[in-house]
């Protein structure tokens, strides 16, 4: 691997958002939840249904340049 392929993977990834996201079922309904550090502490925010199909594939990108 070359320096310009190295230096353009780690800006797609910088590009990338962080964190991941968890499901909780609540009262037998399951909801999803996005979560990611910040300035040390951990955040939450839910997903609305009607985001829930674009939001993981981000993520997943993500994931498979992380890993």
């Amino acid at each position: 691997m070359t320096n310009e392929e190295y230096s353009k993977i780690i800006a797609e990834i910088e590009t990338l958002p962080i964190g991941g996201i968890t499901y909780k079922k609540i009262n037998g309904k399951e909801y999803a939840y996005y979560q990611w550090r910040e300035d040390g502490k951990q955040r939450t925010r839910r997903i609305k249904e009607k985001s829930w199909n674009s939001f993981p594939d981000e993520l997943n990108a993500g994931k498979s340049f992380k890993t």
